[in-house]
C-alpha cells in the first residue's frame, strides 16, 4: 500500500520561522539549500555535501549549462572546502567560485535576477571567491601574473591583475574573508552589496621610505585594508559547458572603485568599509590611553603626535582634516568617519587625515605643529602648487581641536603679541630660537589651503571649567618639554615688568588647561580677531538643554551648556550655519545629529555652495 512519510498538513507559524528556512544554505548551516537538496534527490544523490556527489555533479554540469545544477555544485563544492584540513581546499572553492559565476552570468545558464536563487548564488560566489584568494598563496599579492593551475585533474590558466590602487600589492602579508570578522565598538557596520571577495588585508608598513611619505599611516608598522577580489571572466572551450579552461581575476580598492565590469556588465562591487577601519584602530593599543597619557605626560607621547593618512596622499581629492580636542585622542573620530566613509561621493571627494597631539601643551604651540606638518606635506607632494584638491581644504575641529582649526584660518597680526607684552615685538630682548618660536605662535597667518572650518563644541570664548580646582589640579599634573619652559622663563627674566601674568603665575608657560581659561591672554586676543576672507565656517553645539525640533526653529539657547563648554562660547557669530542638538553633551562628534550635518556641509563644499545664515538650527531627534 503506497503513503506518505509524514501526515499532510499545514501548521501556523511565525513569519521569522518560514523566512529562517528559506533561507537555509551552506552559507548560514552545515546544511544544504532547498534547491540543491531538491536537484540532487532528483538527480538519484543523497541530499548532502560529499565528495561522490561532488564528483558527479561537475559531471552532470558538462552536458548543459544548467543554472539551478551549477548552482548545487557551487554549495556542495563550499560546504566541502570549509570542511577543517580539507586537502582539496583550493579545488572545491575554485569549482565553487567558478560554478556560481557561470550561474549567475553565463548567457546560456545565468539565473534570473528576480528569482530565489540569484542571491543565493551571488553570496555563494563571493564567499567562495574570498576562501579562494585567502589559500591562493603569493598570487593576490602580485601585480599581475598568468598561471595554470590543476583543478580535479583538470588544468585551468588564471590571469591575475592587481588594480587596487594606490596600494601596493607587495605591502600586504595576508587576505582573510571579511565574513569571519565582526567590529564592534561603533554603532554601525557598512558594507556595499554586490559581486566579489569581501577582504581584510593585513598591511605592513615601511620602516624607511614608507609609500605615505609625510604622513603617518594610522598605526606605526600596522594597517588593516579592505579590498575586494572579482572573477571578471570565465573562458569555456568550444561547445564543453563543464570545466572551465581559464578565468580572470582582480583585485579593487572599493574606497576608488564603486562598480566593476563583469562579464560584460557593470555590476556593483561588494565591500565592507566598516571592519578594517575597526580593527587598525583597536590594534593601536597605545592610542587608548593618549588621551590621558597625552595630556599629564606629553613628552612621552610626541612619537605617536603628527599628520595621519588612512590612504596614501592624492592630489585629484579635497583633504578633511581632524583635529581632536583635550584629553582626547583619533578615537574620537570613529564613528563620524565610520558613517562618512560609507557614502561613494565622499569617497569620491575626499581624504581623510587627523592629527595627533599631546593635549597637555598649549593649543598655540600644537597648532603650530600641525600647521608645520601641513606645509611639509605639500612641499613634498606638490611643491610646485598645482594640486587645486589641496587649495579646498576642510578643518574640523573638536573642543581644543576647534581652537587650533580657527587658528590655521585667522591672520593674527600684532594683536596676540600685544595682549601677551606691553613692548613692541621689536624691542624685546629673545634668542634666536625662542624669536622663531614666537614667530611660529604668536605673529601666525591663515593657510591660504584652509577654505572651511567646521567647529564642533569649541570655546571660542575659553571654557570656565579650567579655572576650577578640578582643572587646576589638573593643570599642575601636566609635565611640559624642559625647552619649551625654560625658553618661557628665559624670555619673561630677559624682559622684566613687560609680559602680562600668566593664568598661573607660578608657570612661565601655559598648559593645554590653561591655554583654554576665559583669563587666557591668547584667547581673548583671538576670539576677537575674524576669520579671513574667504573661509566658510560652520558650529555644530551641544546642549543639555531641551529646544524645539525643526530646520528653521528659533530658540534661546544663552545660558545653557554642553556641560563643559557654554553656548555663548561656542556660538560664532561669523558662522553661517550653526546647529544645536539638544539634550547632547560634549561629546558631540559622536552625536548622530553632528555626523549628518557634517555629511551636509561636505556635500555643500563639494559643490562649491555654502548654505547662508538662517540662525541657530535644530537638529532633529536621533
Amino acid at each position: 500500500m503506497l503513503g506518505c512519510s509524514a501526515p499532510l498538513g499545514v501548521e501556523r507559524v511565525r513569519p521569522a520561522k518560514v523566512l529562517d528556512a528559506g533561507q537555509r544554505s551552506a552559507l548560514t548551516s552545515d546544511q544544504l539549500s532547498d534547491t540543491s537538496a531538491h536537484i540532487l534527490m532528483t538527480n538519484g544523490l543523497r541530499r548532502e555535501a560529499t565528495e561522490r556527489n561532488a564528483a558527479l555533479l561537475r559531471d552532470l554540469a558538462a552536458d548543459a549549462h544548467d543554472a539551478e545544477l551549477l548552482l548545487t555544485l557551487a554549495e556542495v563544492s563550499y560546504l566541502l572546502g570549509m570542511r577543517p584540513n580539507r586537502p582539496a581546499r583550493f579545488e572545491h572553492m575554485a569549482v565553487a567560485a567558478l560554478a556560481s559565476w557561470t550561474a549567475l552570468f553565463h548567457h546560456e545558464a545565468s539565473l534570473s535576477l528576480y528569482g530565489p536563487q540569484w542571491p543565493l548564488a551571488m553570496q555563494l560566489h563571493n564567499a567562495s571567491l574570498a576562501e579562494l584568494f585567502h589559500v591562493a598563496g603569493e598570487l593576490p599579492r602580485t601585480q599581475s601574473k598568468q598561471t595554470t593551475r590543476q583543478v580535479f585533474g583538470q588544468p585551468i590558466e588564471i590571469d591575475y591583475a592587481w588594480h587596487a590602487e594606490p596600494w601596493a600589492p607587495d605591502t600586504f602579508e595576508l587576505l582573510k574573508p571579511m565574513n569571519r570578522y565582526r567590529p564592534h565598538g561603533v554603532r554601525h557596520e557598512h558594507r556595499q552589496y554586490g559581486i566579489g571577495a569581501s577582504l581584510l588585508a593585513d598591511r605592513t608598513i615601511p620602516r624607511a621610505g614608507s609609500d605615505l611619505l609625510r604622513a603617518k599611516p594610522p598605526h606605526p608598522q600596522y594597517q588593516a585594508v579592505g579590498v575586494s577580489g572579482v572573477m571578471t571572466d570565465v573562458q569555456f572551450a568550444a561547445d564543453q559547458p563543464w570545466p572551465p579552461v581559464s578565468f580572470d581575476m582582480q583585485m579593487h580598492n572599493p574606497g576608488r572603485t564603486s562598480t566593476v565590469q563583469i562579464a560584460g556588465r557593470d555590476v556593483p562591487l561588494a565591500a565592507n568599509f566598516t571592519t578594517p577601519l575597526v580593527k587598525t584602530l583597536a590594534r593601536n593599543e597605545p592610542r587608548r590611553h593618549a588621551g590621558f597619557g597625552g595630556l599629564v605626560a606629553g613628552t612621552h607621547w610626541e612619537d605617536l603626535a603628527g599628520l595621519y593618512m588612512f590612504e596614501p596622499f592624492d592630489a585629484q581629492r579635497i583633504p578633511v582634516v581632524f583635529v581632536h580636542g583635550l584629553i582626547s585622542s583619533s578615537l574620537v573620530w570613529a564613528e563620524l568617519f565610520n558613517d562618512l566613509w560609507r557614502e561613494p561621493e565622499i569617497r569620491k571627494t575626499y581624504q581623510f587625515w587627523y592629527f595627533m597631539y599631546p593635549t597637555g601643551y598649549p593649543f598655540a604651540y600644537s597648532a603650530a605643529a600641525l600647521e608645520q606638518e601641513l606645509r611639509q606635506v605639500r612641499d613634498m607632494h606638490d611643491p610646485q602648487g598645482k594640486a587645486t584638491a589641496l587649495d579646498r581644504m576642510v578643518l574640523v575641529g573638536h573642543s581644543m581641536g576647534g581652537l587650533m582649526a580657527r587658528r590655521l584660518a585667522t591672520d593674527a597680526g600684532e594683536a596676540v603679541w600685544n595682549s601677551f607684552s606691553v613692548l613692541p615685538y621689536e624691542e624685546m630682548v629673545l634668542r634666536e630660537q625662542d624669536r622663531r618660536l614666537v614667530e611660529r605662535t604668536i605673529f601666525f597667518k591663515a593657510m591660504p589651503e584652509v577654505e572651511r572650518v567646521i567647529f564642533l563644541a569649541t570655546p571660542h570664548q575659553g571654557s570656565s571649567n579650567a579655572n576650577l580646582r578640578l582643572g587646576r589640579l589638573g593643570s599642575r599634573m601636566i609635565r611640559l618639554p624642559p625647552e619649551m619652559v625654560r625658553s618661557a622663563a628665559q624670555m619673561i627674566e630677559a624682559n622684566a615688568g613687560h609680559a602680562r601674568t600668566p593664568v598661573d603665575p607660578r608657570r612661565p608657560v601655559s598648559t593645554g588647561i590653561d591655554s583654554l581659561s576665559p583669563n587666557s591672554a591668547f584667547i581673548q586676543a583671538m576670539s576677537k580677531l575674524p576669520l579671513a576672507s574667504g573661509v566658510h565656517a560652520h558650529s555644530i553645539i551641544g546642549s543639555e538643554s531641551e529646544g524645539q525640533i525643526g530646520e528653521h526653529a528659533q530658540h534661546d539657547w544663552s545660558g545653557t551648556t554642553d556641560g563643559l563648554v557654554p553656548y555663548a562660547s561656542a556660538h560664532l557669530p561669523q558662522a553661517e550655519s550653526e546647529l544645536v542638538i539638544p539634550l547632547s553633551d560634549h561629546s558631540v562628534p559622536l552625536h548622530p545629529a553632528a555626523i549628518k550635518e557634517v555629511l551636509r556641509i561636505l556635500r555643500a563644499h563639494q559643490a562649491s555652495q555654502s548654505q547662508p545664515a538662517v540662525g541657530a538650527i535644530l537638529a532633529p531627534d536621533p
